[in-house]
């Protein structure tokens, strides 16, 4: 089990419908630390692969384990508690709770983990000083921009240092200077803590400032996605 890398997509394939597959026999594997692109074009796939990769919809064929655990074999109860102890998700939509605050946005997955609320703010204060936040933690989404929202999307999925954090085109509803900032701020501080990354992307600039790219393209309607590495 120690041996094992920290997330392997083993030949998972997912059909579109009957007679249809959105991609076959995809095979990859995260290492702890690592951060990997997953890049394609719309319809390929991208997001599907992520949601199946956080236990969210299931494979049709092959297997996703995490630390050496097949998600399919875990009990409901066991993926909840994959998603809320070890992952972070940011939406590309950010997905904020309206009727919150950024502060109490942030908060939720510590204390969805059972953190006390003061060590649930001091964890949401401290990782919203890293991403620039401070003075906008009053604020209910509708009254932040877009660079803000996105940025507490990044601080929430971080809050709870999770080991794996999964990122669905993080940056495709921000203008460019805000996007590179955004996406600069999210690797760096799961460099520091240690947690891998995966992020979809269509972009290649995007994809080039992590450590590798897989790129995702389909081969005919019922043929396997091709995964490529990039050179960054």
């Amino acid at each position: 089990m120690t041996n094992s890398p920290l997330l392997h997509a083993n030949r998972v394939s997912k059909q579109f419908s009957a007679n249809r597959w959105l991609f076959q026999n995809l095979d990859f594997v995260v290492s702890a630390n690592e951060q990997l692109a997953l890049r394609g074009e719309s319809g390929v796939g991208k997001s599907t692969l992520l949601n199946i990769c956080a236990g969210l919809e299931k494979v049709d064929a092959g297997e996703v384990l995490y630390l050496g655990q097949a998600l399919s074999q875990m009990t409901e109860t066991d993926r909840l508690r994959y998603r809320r102890d070890s992952l972070g998700f940011v939406f590309q939509a950010f997905h904020l709770l309206p009727h919150l605050t950024a502060m109490q946005n942030i908060m939720v997955p510590s204390l969805l983990s059972g953190q006390t609320r003061i060590q649930a703010m001091h964890d949401a204060k401290s990782i919203a000083e890293q991403l620039g936040l401070t003075s906008r933690l009053d604020g209910f989404p509708t009254e932040l921009s877009g660079g803000e929202q996105q940025r507490v999307a990044i601080a929430r999925a971080l809050v709870h240092q999770p080991c794996l954090v999964l990122a669905d085109e993080p940056t495709g509803n921000l203008d460019p200077s805000t996007a590179k900032q955004a996406l600069e701020t999210l690797c760096s501080i799961c460099r520091s803590s240690g947690a891998a990354l995966v992020m979809v992307t269509h972009s290649e600039q995007a994809a080039s400032m992590l450590d590798r790219q897989l790129i995702l393209t389909p081969q005919g309607l019922s043929e396997p996605l091709a995964m490529t590495k990039q050179n960054a």
